[in-house]
């Protein structure tokens, strides 16, 4: 057997074996811990449920309900949104309130996102007019649970933030778009934001909703996208390269997908789909690309990892 032909073999086996990891789902439970909401519209008993690695729930009821978790860095503290007065709260693995702070009169919060390194998160602030729906605006707001302060950062009322991630080297990353009538209708934008002069670079047309991944160096995002000569427009699941500017479409019919997050820095992918919200669980492939092993429709609405090196003691 001469060398050419040995290479060869090597490469067909290679590819035989991503192609297995393409096709084959070996798993079937949902990896690590996570928190979801009973029902991520409207939430009025305030219950949450918690799994745990065994796989065991655990109902926990409160006397208000939170939205939008968003574990720390450290793995040992949540921000979240109250549904019942609307302020941004910092809960303990247990869903227990530690802090909160109010967001002022007529803000809704839209999306959360930890600043590295800090006891400080990113929030956009949505203040709607329901007399006048184009004159709704967006904020994007500090909020420090060291100091217990709402700090202004970014405040454009002709400018729409849709979803945030902040990297660990601090840039911010969202998704919107001009508020103006002209542009209502014409889709989402990735943009990518200096946190110290606040300059804001246009990276992509189509993103929604965006999670970092691979130490920061990727997005993985939901969206829409507009085919076959414009005429329709689907819903897409992608990945977003920082560093190439190239987008890789992992679905193009990816139905209607509610929610997303990652776990284990994009391993898996966790997303809420369809009016029932059932949740599907996406694992990485060898190419880089994601596949849907399970769907388990009875657990309803948004879900959040803590890191997998990171994960706080429930056992106690």
């Amino acid at each position: 057997m001469n060398k050419k032909r040995l290479l060869i073999i090597i490469a067909l086996l290679i590819l035989g074996w991503c192609v297995f990891q393409v096709a084959v789902t070996p798993w079937g439970e949902l990896p690590g811990k996570l928190i979801y909401q009973t029902n991520r519209i409207n939430v009025k008993d305030g219950k949450a449920n918690i799994i745990r690695e065994s796989g065991k729930q655990e109902k926990i009821v409160g006397s208000e309900g939170f939205y939008c978790y968003k574990w720390a860095p450290d793995g040992e503290k949540i921000a979240a949104f109250s549904d019942k007065k609307g302020d941004v709260v910092l809960l303990d693995p247990k869903c227990e309130i530690l802090q909160r702070i109010e967001m002022p009169d007529g803000a809704m919060g839209m999306d959360i996102s930890w600043r590295p390194k800090s006891d400080q998160v990113f929030v956009i602030e949505h203040f709607s007019n329901a007399l006048d729906a184009a004159s709704s605006f967006d904020h994007l707001t500090i909020y420090d649970f060291s100091t217990n302060q709402r700090i202004p950062f970014y405040a454009n009322n002709d400018f729409t933030i849709y979803d945030i991630a902040v990297a660990r080297n601090g840039d911010i990353f969202f998704t919107g778009g001009p508020a103006a009538p002209e542009h209502l209708g014409k889709g989402f934008f990735l943009y990518r934001m200096d946190p110290q002069t606040k300059k804001m670079t246009l990276l992509s047309q189509g993103p929604r909703q965006i999670e970092l991944i691979d130490n920061g160096k990727k997005i993985v995002f939901v969206g829409s996208l507009r085919i076959f000569g414009q005429l329709i427009t689907t819903c897409v699941l992608g990945v977003y390269d920082i560093k190439t500017g190239f987008t890789r479409y992992i679905s193009f019919f990816a139905g209607d997908i509610r929610q997303m997050t990652v776990v284990e820095d994009g391993k898996y992918l966790v997303t809420a789909e369809g009016e029932g919200n059932a949740v599907v669980l996406y694992k990485r492939s060898l190419l880089g690309g994601f596949k849907r092993p399970i769907t388990k429709p009875e657990m309803l609405a948004y879900l959040d990892f803590p890191s997998q090196d990171q994960y706080p003691d429930w056992t106690a």
